[in-house]
């Protein structure tokens, strides 16, 4: 006999729900952090696939190859959304790179003067996550495939030992100037090879006047 279990369908997001109808607000922050653990382990599956799969590209292709990885991706995924955002205003582009590091769960301050806003990314959930954690082979603690360049690159900066996942850096910042649009993003490592937080900062620089300024 099948017996059908639709309990199981209920997870912590409408647990959540639940809880909130009922006035539970013990049981709804439980079920809220509950939420956010969820979807941040899958968060940082995801990159750490992303990490092992460039490397993996550089070993049997080279890592001329991982550029060309990363321009088709451009090419099919974030061109058309960068030609959208020349179009969008200055505080929708602000709100979407607060969202992109809101999504990264990403630890962040904002700083604000007369020509522009700048998201200072003191911790990225990301890259620099990986780089906390030892994920990268340009430290002793790399306990898994993670690479970085070995020779230095216009799309790595001019670095090497440049992680590979934070190649996509350069190839945003070359479609903001492709498009006009006033986002310019800064690379920072964040952690030293111990994985204790040092001073530099990714940065996430929004302009406020019409025109791409690359500082």
């Amino acid at each position: 006999m099948v017996k059908r279990r639709d309990d199981l369908l209920i997870g912590p997001y409408e647990k959540t729900k639940e809880a909130i109808e009922k006035g539970d607000k013990e049981a709804a922050l439980k079920h809220l952090e509950e939420t956010r653990l969820l979807y941040k382990g899958i968060h940082d599956r995801y990159g750490d696939w992303i990490n092992m799969l460039f490397t993996f590209v550089s070993k049997r292709l080279g890592e001329d190859a991982v550029k060309d990885a990363n321009e088709a991706i451009m090419d099919e995924i974030y061109d058309a959304l960068w030609a959208k955002l020349s179009e969008m205003s200055y505080e929708d582009i602000l709100n979407l790179a607060l969202t992109i590091h809101r999504s990264h769960f990403s630890e962040y301050h904002v700083e604000e003067d007369d020509e522009k806003t700048t998201v200072v990314i003191t911790g990225c959930g990301a890259g620099g996550r990986m780089m906390k954690d030892g994920k990268y082979d340009n430290t002793d603690r790399c306990p898994m495939m993670g690479g970085t360049t070995k020779k230095p690159y216009d799309w790595s900066l001019g670095r090497t030992q440049f992680p590979y996942y934070c190649t996509h850096i350069y190839f945003l910042n070359k479609l903001s100037e492709k498009y006009n649009v006033p986002l310019r993003i800064e690379y920072g490592r964040q952690y030293d090879d111990d994985g204790n937080p040092v001073e530099e900062y990714c940065k996430y620089i929004v302009y406020k006047s019409p025109g791409y300024h690359k500082g």
